[in-house]
């Protein structure tokens, strides 16, 4: 299992499409269900755009590869799960950065409840779900 993904690895446009992303990830609350429903709608978009299995196993032919086999298949679900905790944790650093910036424009501190739970750390809540 030598590839796994990794928000770090991310290139622009796949951040840039997490970004978009944001104004509707913040209006939900953290370690509720919608928002786990969320992700994986999300994690579901990703994959039609940039398919795990062709980052998994470049030379992939849907044809002859499926069914995937047993080990297939697990690589698949791992980087399923691996995805979900990534994107929840790349909203966490981009909501921390939002509100950092919108703290220090208008000087009043954000009193809404994801803000107030999920700015300045990571919590259990934050992997709640995978």
């Amino acid at each position: 299992m030598s590839n796994i993904i990794r928000c770090v690895q991310m290139d622009k446009e796949q951040a840039e499409f997490l970004r978009t992303k944001t104004p509707e990830y913040r209006k939900l609350k953290p370690g509720f269900v919608e928002t786990d429903l969320f992700v994986d709608d999300l994690v579901e978009e990703y994959d039609e755009m940039w398919p795990l299995t062709e980052f998994l196993w470049p030379d992939f032919d849907e044809e002859k590869d499926v069914p995937l086999t047993y080990s297939k298949g697990m690589q698949l679900l791992r980087a399923v799960v691996q995805c979900r905790v990534e994107f929840k944790t790349f909203f966490l650093w981009e909501m921390r950065r939002i509100v950092k910036r919108e703290f220090r424009e208008t000087g009043v501190e954000p009193v809404d409840y994801w803000t107030y739970w999920g700015v300045g750390r990571a919590s259990d809540w934050t992997y709640w779900g995978v």
